[in-house]
């Protein structure tokens, strides 16, 4: 499993202190700075056992286990975070490895248990103890409730659906951590043709380092808990409130974010679906993927370049003759999938 880069305890002390205690193999200055900052082990707030980031081009996946002074192991431990940094989006998988790492940490406070099943992991992908043959590949694209996401904005879910297909920067905001990374995690699948779960970043900060890193960034779904994102409409083309169950397109964007007649009645139709439950997940996502495959097919199909006809040129955009919206719309597809010329 060499996904692994590397596993981190991070403990908060009984004198309120937080500390890296052990690391293996290594971390880099700007990853550990990062670590800290995205382990929520301080905020009083915070009640979940689990919480998955990317720092860089990486993913960090934290289990959090709370004890006192009867913890023997650790007695001078009020909480531990368990972190582990990957290569791999797979939250379900790595969440578990953070967990089991923790049970070999809390045994007996040393990291040396630890450290051998990381090894045997990175090595082989198996460990005793560890039930790695239940995760596949696909589990952490399936795992999402897309259904649910749909019940949240109605039909306006297709307004996510377009900024998503011309890959616009979405960005999402949630009081609640869990309601947070359960959407974030599931809006790629509206564009499930493109299968990049990269342009994820489930939980970012107002801190410097990582908002210039996401402004480096295109096409990105940033996920936030603090409020004051709405106010950075430079951040985003489309806003997402999952607490009012709210989208909006700042002013700049407006002109861009455009869903066609035919792509509103497919979205009545989808919302119709699951309000009866006549369509599990699967189905709704494989509807969605073979709809956007035929937009694609058909753009090159009417509008292919005379020299080079799987692409489109603006030219050829333009002797369709569609209204200026949908023209727009075409255009910022093609874009996207990198059909012009």
């Amino acid at each position: 499993m060499q996904s692994l880069v590397s596993v981190n305890i991070i403990e908060l002390d009984i004198n309120n202190d937080v500390l890296i205690a052990w690391t293996y193999p290594t971390l880099t200055k700007s990853e550990k700075e990062e670590v800290v900052q995205k382990c929520q082990i301080t905020n009083q707030e915070f009640e979940e056992e689990t919480l998955f980031a990317r720092i860089g081009e990486k993913w960090v996946y934290y289990f959090f286990s709370i004890h006192n002074t009867q913890t023997k192991t650790i007695p001078k431990v009020k909480k531990l975070a368990i972190c582990v940094l990957t290569t791999d989006f797979n939250p379900e998988k790595y969440l578990y490895i953070a967990e089991k790492f923790n049970e070999k940490y809390v045994e007996d406070g040393n990291p040396i248990n630890l450290l051998k099943s990381y090894i045997s992991l990175y090595a082989t992908s198996s460990c005793k103890d560890f039930e790695m043959d239940k995760f596949n590949q696909l589990n952490p694209y399936l795992e999402s409730p897309i259904s649910s996401i749909i019940s949240l904005f109605k039909t306006n879910f297709m307004m996510i659906w377009a900024a998503l297909f011309m890959k616009k920067n979405v960005v999402v905001y949630s009081n609640s951590y869990y309601e947070l990374l359960t959407v974030v995690r599931s809006l790629p699948l509206l564009v499930m043709h493109r299968q990049n779960w990269n342009i994820l970043h489930p939980f970012v900060q107002f801190k410097e380092n990582q908002i210039d890193y996401l402004k480096s960034q295109n096409g990105y779904i940033a996920g936030f808990t603090d409020p004051q994102i709405k106010n950075q409409e430079n951040l985003y083309d489309l806003f997402i409130d999952v607490t009012t169950s709210e989208i909006s397109i700042p002013e700049h964007a407006q002109g861009d974010i455009i869903v066609t007649k035919t792509y509103q009645q497919l979205a009545e139709q989808i919302f119709k679906a699951v309000e009866s439950k006549s369509q599990t997940d699967e189905r709704i996502i494989k509807a969605l993927n073979k709809k956007n495959k035929e937009l694609i097919l058909n753009l090159v199909k009417n509008a292919g370049d005379s020299e080079n006809p799987q692409k489109i040129s603006l030219s050829s955009i333009k002797n369709l003759q569609l209204s200026r919206q949908t023209e727009i719309f075409v255009i910022n597809v093609a874009s996207a999938e990198n059909l012009l010329v």
